[in-house]
């Protein structure tokens, strides 16, 4: 199965006017964005460098307390928790 993404692009000074502008697209206005998306790129969780995932976190929160929610077939989630959560380890 094939996955595909649409990705629109718009300059506009502000969210609000971007908001405005998607929405008076219509449907055909978006045949010409639609990508394919590699099979190679969508492997699910297990594809996922960890390493990439702790940097991310403690380049936002300043520590590398994530954690693994849900796979499906549609989505990942991971939580990046604001506080560190975890208990310090003696």
């Amino acid at each position: 199965m094939s996955i595909f993404r649409v990705v629109i692009e718009v300059d506009e000074p502000s969210l609000e006017d971007a908001e405005d502008h998607i929405e008076s697209l219509n449907g055909s206005d978006f045949v010409d964005e639609i990508v394919e998306i590699d099979a190679e790129y969508n492997k699910g969780f297990a594809s996922i460098d960890t390493d990439d995932l702790d940097s991310a976190c403690e380049s936002l929160f300043g520590h590398t307390d994530w954690e693994f929610v849900a796979d499906t077939n549609q989505y990942i989630t991971i939580k990046f928790n604001v506080d560190d959560t975890r208990e310090e380890e003696e």
